[in-house]
């Protein structure tokens, strides 16, 4: 008898201190003042993320334009359509270039690249970083130059180019026709067939090719 009263009390003591801990935790948590924190918007963290809408990476390379002729037109990277500029401004990353059908630009991206852009021709400036620069011709005829060892890529509807010297990219106005004289140094060529085959190509100095962009080959190589 004396021994089941003993178990008892012990049993009582035990419960009653972890009732009486628990209240006092729970005192001292409820008088911790927890600092409020702020809403963020999905504006708030692009803002505050390295990744920016507004604004090109900060190592990245920034064209120069040393030469524009008649009418030439600047999208900006937040725009959604062009505007006429009358003098020479900053290209970077993300926007693009237009001309009409008197207009001629030179852009220079120092020690990288040199584009000359045509009359009625579009490209737009997909990547400067140092490490590669990229853009897409959509329609027109441009010519790259590449300056240095940074590589120069363009890519033209479903045709992927990498220049390594001096080549002239023109789209026909009117037929899916591609044609790229490679003026000096060599280039190579990649698309994906109609059977979704990827195919490589490499041309060297004085040649031209000219790539369909419906059947999705080369049509002509002189």
């Amino acid at each position: 008898m004396m021994k089941k009263i003993l178990l008892f009390i012990i049993s009582f003591l035990i419960t009653l201190v972890a009732v009486v801990g628990y209240f006092k935790v729970t005192q001292k948590l409820s008088s911790i003042n927890l600092p409020t924190l702020p809403s963020l918007s999905f504006s708030d963290i692009v803002r505050f993320s390295r990744f920016s809408l507004e604004k090109a990476p900060s190592q990245s390379l920034v064209g120069v334009i040393t030469s524009m002729e008649g009418e030439v037109m600047h999208e900006e990277r937040l725009a959604t359509t062009s505007a006429k500029i009358n003098i020479p401004i900053p290209i970077q990353q993300g926007e693009s270039l237009s001309t009409g059908i008197d207009g001629r630009i030179i852009l220079i991206f120092e020690k990288a690249a040199e584009i000359i852009i045509s009359a009625e021709t579009t490209v737009n400036v997909i990547q400067t970083l140092p490490a590669n620069l990229v853009f897409y011709q959509t329609k027109g005829s441009a010519t790259y130059i590449k300056l240095a060892d940074i590589p120069v890529s363009i890519r033209t509807r479903r045709l992927l180019i990498e220049n390594y010297g001096d080549i002239t990219v023109t789209l026909d106005k009117v037929e899916p026709v591609i044609t790229i004289a490679v003026n000096s140094g060599s280039a190579t060529f990649a698309y994906n067939n109609l059977d979704n085959v990827s195919q490589v190509l490499l041309v060297n100095e004085g040649k031209t090719l000219t790539f369909n962009e419906s059947t999705r080959q080369v049509v002509q190589e002189y």
